[in-house]
């Protein structure tokens, strides 16, 4: 029964929202049947394959200028073109082999809901832990990329202003096609800085890491509060799932338990005693495990601000 209205957004490959809700998501905020909730499953690949498509639809564009031509200008101005038509190749190779841009560009595309101011608060199922961390450093190294290509569409077409005068039909569509680059590259720019601005926002952003009390997972979880840290992305929480709680025995009370069954005890049917031991002794070594564990988290620098916001999620017994 909450009052605000709040868009959840997918960014991981491995979709589970679908799944969660029994309901097909797209990259379109689709309503499961909750009051004030919209959901959306915005696919990496599939939009980064389309911005991928743009430049080659861009390079195509280009190449037809210097076709429709038919030699207006000499060798050097169509050189001058065809190094642009390369050099945009070569961006489009380089932009798809970045590290977290795909889920960069995913989050770029969900912008415009953000801006829309149709919703109270946005939440973000990223990809796993490597993903995130690719995806803090992916916005220098796509900016310095686009700066690059700016540099050579600067000099390439200078060049060519230079060799071909404006006046022919195929020399205005190459005047679009000018313009089409730079447009597209600002955007790129605009769209990269937005989401570095909204992950380091740390009054309207809080990033919540999700782990589970084991040492893979604890030590996962370090590492990408040191990032997050040196991000300036602020973390205000850790939800520990799974947690065997205070149900399961001590140690004490095991070998009590222990104890009691193999002296007889314990009116019980051999078989059903021998299991009730086995699962209360993995129970709590399970427990054990846990508690040094989670005691490691806390005990982390990266965690001293925020103990307050360390949930602990019990293991249940039944599907959630």
């Amino acid at each position: 029964h909450c009052n605000k209205r709040i868009l959840l957004v997918s960014t991981d490959p491995a979709h589970s929202l679908s799944d969660a809700f029994r309901c097909e998501f797209s990259n379109e905020p689709t309503s499961p049947g909750v009051d004030n909730l919209h959901v959306m499953e915005v696919d990496p690949t599939e939009t980064m394959q389309r911005e991928l498509n743009k430049w080659a639809d861009l390079a195509k564009d280009i190449e037809a200028t210097t076709t429709s031509d038919n030699g207006e200008g000499g060798e050097d101005g169509e050189d001058g073109e065809n190094d642009m038509v390369k050099k945009i190749k070569q961006f489009q190779e380089w932009l798809s082999g970045i590290p977290g841009i795909d889920e960069a560009t995913a989050l770029s595309s969900a912008i415009e809901h953000i801006e829309s101011n149709k919703y109270d608060l946005i939440v973000f199922d990223t990809a796993p832990t490597g993903h995130t961390l690719k995806l803090l450093g992916m916005p220098d190294i796509l900016q310095a990329g686009i700066e690059k290509l700016q540099g050579w569409q600067s000099t390439l077409w200078s060049y060519w202003d230079v060799m071909k005068g404006l006046g022919s039909s195929a020399s205005k569509k190459r005047l679009h096609a000018k313009e089409d680059v730079a447009e597209m590259l600002e955007n790129y720019k605009k769209g990269i800085q937005k989401v570095a601005l909204m992950l380091q926002d740390q009054r309207r952003t809080r990033f919540v890491v999700v782990c589970i009390a084991e040492y893979l997972s604890v030590s996962e979880t370090q590492r990408l509060l040191r990032e997050l840290k040196k991000n300036k992305v602020r973390a205000s929480h850790i939800i520990v799932n799974q947690l065997v709680v205070d149900s399961a025995l001590s140690k004490d009370e095991l070998v009590e338990l222990e104890g009691l069954a193999e002296v007889g005890s314990l009116m019980l049917n051999q078989e059903l005693l021998s299991k009730t031991v086995h699962a209360c002794r993995l129970t709590t070594a399970r427990k054990g495990i846990q508690e040094k564990y989670l005691g490691q988290l806390k005990g982390f620098p990266e965690t001293k601000d925020i103990l307050e916001g360390i949930c602990e999620v019990p293991l249940l017994a039944e599907e959630v």
